[in-house]
């Protein structure tokens, strides 16, 4: 009985099982990315309110 080919198919399933489990979207409070919690400006926006602010 040769273990190595059911030892390899099931690694094989096992991984893609938790590749899809992970990477799945529709989690609430899961999933978040780098950046999320970042209120994004554009660079003229950014110049501007930079001008805005006072320097010492």
């Amino acid at each position: 009985m040769e273990l190595r080919p059911h030892l390899g198919a099931t690694c094989a399933l096992g991984l893609g099982l938790l590749l899809l489990v992970t990477s799945s979207d529709g989690h609430i409070g899961l999933g978040k990315g780098f950046g999320d919690h970042i209120h994004w400006r554009t660079l003229e926006d950014g110049k501007k309110e930079a001008a805005a602010r006072p320097h010492y």
